[in-house]
Order: structure tokens, then C-alpha cells, then sequence
């Protein structure tokens, strides 16, 4: 989860070393097409770097390195790519059989309530 404290968000900011903002910065002046290998390669060398264990590598923190790479896609799919993707939806229509999975199924994501009658919000 990226909603760390501004304490925190301040300390990354004004480190030593060049901000976030000025990495950001130098991946977008590289070539179109190349771009997303840039960022891979940063963000695997970045999550590597500050999570590297004194002790050396094992299983188990290498697993936690992956999660934290993988809760940081999961919220950028969550709060980017699934709203894009609902707008897609509306403008050009559904796919049917998924609307007749989600019809079958009773999964109506607007209108869903939990057993004490509540709304669930997506």
C-alpha cells in the first residue's frame, strides 16, 4: 500500500541521492519503445537495493520483495486500470458472456450488498 505517512514522503523526497521525481524525469527522456524496459529495470534494481538483506538473500525475503512489487501493480491496476477499464466498458459495450457469468453468478459490482444489507463499494 503507497499511502505512507508525509513524514515519510518528505524524507524520500529531500534525500541525498537524486529525488523520485528527477528518476521519473530521466526515464522519460529515454527513447519511445524503451521506456517500459527502463522502468522495469529500475523498479527491479530499486526494490533489490533498499530491501537487500544484511544477512544475504533467501527464499523467504526474496518472496517479500516480489509481494511488495506485486502490491505496488496490484494498486496501480486497482486504481488506474479497472476505472479505464469500466469506462471502456460503458462507451463500447460488454462482453456478453462475461455479463451473462456475472448475471448468473449474481455479481453486480454497483449494486452488491453484504449480508447486513450494505452496499459494496468497488
Amino acid at each position: 500500500m503507497p499511502y505512507i505517512s508525509r513524514e515519510d514522503r518528505k524524507h524520500l523526497e529531500s534525500c541525498e541521492f537524486p529525488p523520485i521525481d528527477n528518476l521519473a524525469e530521466d526515464i522519460r527522456h529515454i527513447p519511445s519503445g524503451k521506456v517500459g524496459g527502463a522502468l522495469n529495470y529500475t523498479i527491479c534494481r530499486l526494490a533489490c537495493l533498499s530491501m537487500r538483506p544484511e544477512e544475504g538473500w533467501s527464499y523467504a525475503s526474496l518472496s517479500e520483495v516480489i509481494g511488495h512489487v506485486e502490491s505496488a501493480a496490484a494498486e496501480l491496476r486497482k486504481r488506474l486500470l479497472n476505472p479505464y477499464e469500466e469506462y471502456a466498458k460503458h462507451k463500447n459495450g460488454d462482453v456478453e458472456e462475461l455479463a451473462d457469468i456475472e448475471r448468473e453468478h449474481n455479481i453486480f459490482w454497483g449494486n452488491r450488498k453484504d449480508p447486513q444489507g450494505n452496499n459494496y463499494d468497488r
